[in-house]
């Protein structure tokens, strides 16, 4: 079985490498963050058998003096820091598809001497500043795929190497083979050593290239400048058949991977200081103020950020994709952070507001075919429902919901409920294909920045899909301005679009230029 499940997911992947370059990245970029909802999935920081891979690789690089170092797809930085310590004069960087490694990375670093730099990138696309003269690589070609997206993959590669420079690869043996051949035959890379390693676990080999050619030029990046093959023209009756195929296969799929759901969340009986009094200390946790916990399945948690007894206004805060208790705090789009990110942004408007991170729904994962439908959405709107009618009649209540969540709350809120505003920020759309088929009178404003590559098709084909882009005109929503913000950055602390968020949850308004 374990071995079926690993050629399940090799082929899985093969198949994601036949989409679009910027379709790939985007798959590959929510899968790393689902798996990331959760410290060290892999358990980086811990498994014998990779901390003796790691020192195993330490060992055959080759012994000269590196200025800057470059280790590919690091996860949470585990290897990254041993390269820090192992050449304390070089400046090294790691780089990762996922935020959330990132965040980890980072935080793990910390300011220690030697301490290793990260940032968040996609190498199919983007590259790092400059050339490296160490380019690490492990465990990470398989997602590549086969034939061109491999060969591009190795040719990004190599275009971050200055002459001269040595490149580390990690991968299983013998695999391995399969994965370097095209380097095998590029004349302007040596290969120096292959060390495969027999280790029971899972065999492996470590394999060492100089770059002995002149400075490459990066391909490139495939965002849509570079050309592409047209896609052969098909008429309406084929684009039909293919939809219907899809959407019978997504049925299939999701009946057959169908998951347990946790049971739902008790809400207080009452909302008044005593009540509310009770509940924060039965559900005391590190602290905090949760109206209602439960760690079954993924874990589900209500976080109340301020003085829900006295406040004027709320915020409630819904978020979206592959969340769980283990992540409650984990990213700006997490709920308890995000929670304390607005509760602390609605602070310099003033007293009054109290702020709800709001996980009490199991959040679909990225790996599970209902991330494409609107159930888990459906399941969450009636939950979210009750909450929203049993708050106190005079608070100006308002959701502020992230991707996936966005569809939560449009069907929360459909027709009719005291939301006075709704904003979705990141949304792949709200299941509907204009504002007005929501019949509420919340008003709804949308916002997404130029670099968030939320999935947005502009399909809605019974449950499948989520209908039309919310900020493309004529849908009917109220536009803000995202700027450059990526999917998992606009309740960072200290960003423009967090400020703008809260302006609108507060006042009901834009801010003011």
């Amino acid at each position: 079985m374990p071995d079926l499940r690993h050629r399940l997911h090799r082929m899985s992947f093969r198949a994601v490498s036949l989409l679009p370059v910027p379709a790939h990245g985007r798959v590959l970029r929510r899968f790393f963050e689902w798996m990331h909802r959760v410290p060290d999935p892999w358990r980086y920081e811990s498994e014998p058998y990779e901390l003796a891979k790691y020192e195993t690789t330490l060992r055959h690089i080759p012994g000269r003096s590196y200025r800057r170092v470059l280790d590919v797809d690091c996860g949470e930085g585990a290897f990254t820091r041993r390269l820090a310590g192992a050449f304390p004069g070089a400046e090294c960087r790691g780089v990762d598809i996922s935020e959330r490694a990132i965040v980890r990375a980072t935080a793990k670093a910390g300011g220690a001497a030697g301490a290793a730099g990260f940032a968040a990138l996609d190498v199919l696309t983007e590259a790092p500043d400059g050339v490296f003269d160490l380019v690490i690589c492990a465990e990470t070609l398989y997602y590549a795929g086969r034939g061109r997206r491999l060969r591009l993959v190795l040719s990004r590669l190599r275009s971050f190497m200055a002459p001269g420079a040595v490149l580390v690869l990690v991968h299983e043996w013998p695999e391995a083979r399969r994965l370097y051949r095209h380097l095998d035959a590029d004349p302007s890379l040596r290969k120096v050593g292959e060390h495969p390693y027999d280790d029971p676990a899972r065999p492996y080999a470590v394999t060492v290239y100089e770059h002995v050619g002149t400075a490459a030029r990066a391909p490139a990046p495939a965002g849509g400048r570079a050309r592409s093959r047209k896609p052969a023209a098909c008429g309406p009756g084929a684009r039909l058949a293919r939809t219907v195929a899809l959407s019978a296969a997504l049925a299939a799929g999701t009946a057959a991977a169908c998951r347990p759901v946790a049971a739902e969340l008790p809400l207080p009986a009452a909302f008044t200081a005593q009540a509310l009094q009770d509940t924060y200390d039965r559900y005391a946790w590190q602290g905090r103020r949760f109206l209602a916990l439960s760690r079954e399945g993924d874990g589900q948690a209500i976080e109340v950020v301020g003085d829900l007894a006295r406040a004027r206004r709320v915020i409630v805060y819904v978020p979206g994709s592959g969340q769980s208790l283990a992540a409650f705090d984990d990213s700006p789009e997490s709920p308890g952070r995000a929670a304390h990110a607005l509760h602390d942004e609605a602070a310099t408007l003033g007293p009054g507001t109290a702020v709800i991170g709001w996980l009490g729904y199991d959040t679909p994962s990225l790996a599970h075919p209902e991330i494409v439908t609107v159930w888990p959405a459906d399941r969450g709107a009636g939950r979210l429902r009750p909450l929203i009618d049993r708050l106190p009649r005079h608070l100006r209540i308002s959701l502020v919901c992230h991707s996936y969540g966005s569809v939560v709350c449009a069907r929360a809120v459909a027709g009719g409920s005291p939301v006075r505003d709704l904003i979705v920020v990141g949304s792949p759309g709200l299941g509907v294909r204009k504002a007005s088929d929501l019949r509420t009178p919340a008003r709804i404003w949308a916002m997404l920045g130029r670099n968030d590559d939320v999935l947005r098709a502009g399909l809605l084909i019974g449950p499948f899909g989520f209908g039309a882009d919310p900020v493309q005109a004529g849908f009917g929503a109220r536009v803000v301005d995202g700027g450059d913000t990526r999917h998992h950055g606009y309740l960072r602390p200290g960003s423009r679009t967090l400020t703008e968020i809260t302006h609108i949850a507060v006042r009901g308004t834009r801010r003011a230029a």
